[in-house]
This record gives C-alpha cells, structure tokens and sequence, in this order.
C-alpha cells in the first residue's frame, strides 16, 4: 500500500509450520467455518504443501487475493514521490468503470493485477530438490521448482 515492498514471499518452511500446528490442533473456526470435520480438515492440511509445489501458479492467484483482502490503507509512510503517475491512472480507472457502470453495462470490476502493484511469490522449503535446467521434465510444468544454473 506505501509502495515500498514490490514483492510478498511466501516462505513454504513458515507454512509448513504452521500446517505441522494446525494437524495437531485444528482451529475450531476454520472447521466450523468451513464446515468440513475436522479429521478431514487434517488430512487436507497435510497434503496442502505439497499440493502448493506441484500448482504453484494456482495457489499464487489465491495468496493474491488473501493478500489484496488483507491490504491496509495507505499511512504516513506512503511513498508518494513515484506514485502520482500510477495515482492518476487508478482514478480515471476506476470512473470509466463507474461509468461503465452508470450506463448500464456488465462490468467484472477492476482486475486485481491492475489494482494493486505488488506481486506475489513462494520460497521454496530447504528441503525442496535442486534440479539442473537439463532435469526439467514436462511433469513440472506448473509446479514450484529450484534451478541450479548460473545466469
């Protein structure tokens, strides 16, 4: 929101974590809210990670909006030095969708990517595989892989 971080890591160990914490004690609301019993709900937390690393780009558009849903408002330490441009182009966006709307036309909203300027991405657990770019078969394709390679 203060344009100072451009890119939201999700580190893979941390929610691998807090999956070993929610398989021993599962949150009561997340059960009751989802209305899934809860030795279902384990067994969904355990394959979750692994789940993460053979889709990640699908898990990446759901951490997207969590975190557009969780977005606080600008405060003091809103960088507004390299914003004004980008300022300027959300407000028009955001009339002719209004306009659009006025006239009566089926708009989807605002996609999130043009929202917000931030991006999301997964770091991979220590104990993922590290493949040369030669390994790189066509069962990886979508999956969150670590290239040993030199750039």
């Amino acid at each position: 929101v203060n344009q100072r971080v451009e890119t939201i890591f999700i580190d893979l160990n941390d929610l691998e974590d807090f999956c070993k914490q929610e398989i021993m004690e599962p949150d009561d609301a997340i059960a009751s809210a989802t209305s899934i019993p809860k030795i279902q709900l384990q067994q969904s937390i355990e394959n979750w990670i692994k789940d993460i690393e053979k889709n990640a780009l699908r898990f990446t558009k759901y951490f997207y909006e969590a975190c557009d849903a969780e977005l606080p408002d600008r405060d003091e330490g809103f960088d507004a030095e390299g914003s004004l441009a980008k300022d300027v182009i959300m407000k028009w966006r955001q009339n002719m969708l209004q306009q659009q709307r006025a006239s009566g036309s089926e708009t989807g909203g605002l996609p999130l990517r043009l929202k917000n300027d931030f991006d999301v991405r997964f770091k991979p657990r220590d104990s993922c595989k590290t493949l040369k770019m030669r390994e790189l078969r066509a069962c990886y394709v979508g999956a969150l892989v670590q290239l040993d390679c030199m750039v």
